[in-house]
């Protein structure tokens, strides 16, 4: 199989390489809630084809819940995706164990000189290859500025929970709605107990979870916290039936101070915002979690992913040509340079023209943990009771301990 296409290789290279492909079609399946993403990736499939004649790729974008509801059934399917969206963690061990992908093992020559080494291995189940990362996220805290200058809110009272929790006392008493969420989708919700488990067991909670059940000091002290949060009521009006894209755009519009949300919200809310243009990045802070959270150990550890796509056992040998042409340099400049995402491609750094993702970068280095998505890191069924019990116990329709029992169960269950 021929080395993938660089952008150091001479021209001459890249129409040898190109010849080796035969005629095929590849079909890759993907979060297309971003409209520049969308642009950007069909521009690139399109210079894909311009030098692979023959080899037909097809983009699937979809929603976020969609794609993940949709999924399970489009593999078992005849007509699965030949790539397609992953974060990597428990529901891709659950798709290897299942024998939906492809053994990319030959292809990790090619992928480590495309992308950084993390990005490599978290792609792998027992040493095997099976897709590549292709971008990294940090959950933050996104404040809109002028609101808390109104409310009389500092970011330094940010910096901690209790802080943080008397912000949005002192934020609805200026009448300012403090957070926006997108309830009706559930995983956002998981940000919070995520990130009230680093801060009360640090780096190892959720290897500790998983090592000695759920029923633990730590989970129950976390998801108590996160009940007293929601008995402040920080959401805005109605914000069980609220999606995600809802509720970035009203962020966007200034109708709420905060957002706990992954770096992706700069260019969403701007989306999303009536008027196309959201909140201004000179207004936009971008602050981390709080720390200390009372007797907890952890400190400054972070919650994100390394997204990227997986690649199906019956793709033709196209689609992981087509997946390293995308995740290269050359491809992801764009991305870098619209501020869309963090590329895993080796260099990108140097592409990031937006200071906050710079900065969002540095933070990810400098994490003593950087956790997974929990949703993504428990596996598909145990993520989605954690997406489930995260809105429960903010909504306050669940108690701690009821939230513990149901994720034993159900991690008991997926062994």
């Amino acid at each position: 199989m021929k080395k993938v296409v660089l952008v150091t290789v001479a021209l001459a290279a890249v129409m040898t390489a190109s010849a080796a492909l035969a005629d095929a079609t590849v079909r890759m399946l993907y979060i297309g809630d971003t409209k520049a993403y969308n642009d950007i990736l069909g521009k690139a499939a399109d210079a894909f084809m311009a030098q692979n004649p023959g080899v037909k790729v097809v983009l699937m974008p979809m929603e976020n819940e969609a794609l993940k509801a949709k999924l399970p059934t489009m593999l078992q399917s005849n007509d699965a995706p030949d790539i397609f969206t992953s974060w990597g963690g428990g529901v891709m061990l659950a798709h290897e164990q299942a024998g939906y992908l492809a053994d990319l093992s030959s292809e990790k020559d090619n992928l480590a000189k495309i992308a950084v080494p993390s990005a490599i291995s978290a792609f792998q189940v027992d040493g095997k290859q099976v897709g590549l990362a292709t971008d990294l996220s940090l959950v933050s805290v996104y404040a809109n500025k002028p609101l808390l200058v109104k409310a009389g809110v500092a970011v330094e009272d940010l910096k901690t929970w209790d802080g943080f929790k008397a912000a949005v006392q002192k934020l609805k008493a200026a009448g300012i709605t403090p957070l926006l969420t997108g309830g009706k989708d559930e995983w956002p919700l998981q940000f919070y107990l995520g990130y009230l488990l680093l801060r009360e067991g640090g780096g190892s909670v959720v290897s500790d979870l998983k090592a000695n059940g759920f029923n633990s000091p730590v989970f129950l002290a976390a998801a108590k916290e996160l009940v007293e949060f929601g008995k402040l009521n920080p959401f805005q009006d109605g914000w069980l039936s609220k999606t995600w894209p809802d509720s970035a755009g009203q962020f966007g519009d200034g109708g709420g101070a905060m957002y706990l949300m992954g770096n992706w919200i700069i260019a969403q809310q701007a989306q999303d915002a009536k008027d196309g243009k959201g909140i201004a990045e000179s207004d936009l802070a971008i602050l981390p979690f709080p720390s200390g959270v009372p007797g907890g150990k952890g400190t400054t550890e972070t919650l994100g992913g390394i997204a990227g796509y997986e690649v199906n056992a019956k793709a033709p040998p196209e689609a992981a040509k087509f997946l390293e042409f995308w995740a290269s340099r050359d491809q992801q400049k764009a991305i870098a340079e619209a501020g869309l995402n963090i590329p895993s491609a080796l260099g990108s750094d140097q592409d990031l023209k937006d200071p906050a993702l710079q900065d969002i970068a540095k933070q990810i280095a400098a994490s003593p943990m950087h956790q997974n998505f929990l949703d993504q890191d428990l596996g598909p069924d145990v993520g989605r009771v954690m997406n489930d019990v995260a809105t429960a116990l903010v909504a306050g329709n669940m108690t701690p301990e009821e939230a513990a029992a149901a994720l034993q169960e159900a991690y008991d269950n997926s062994k």
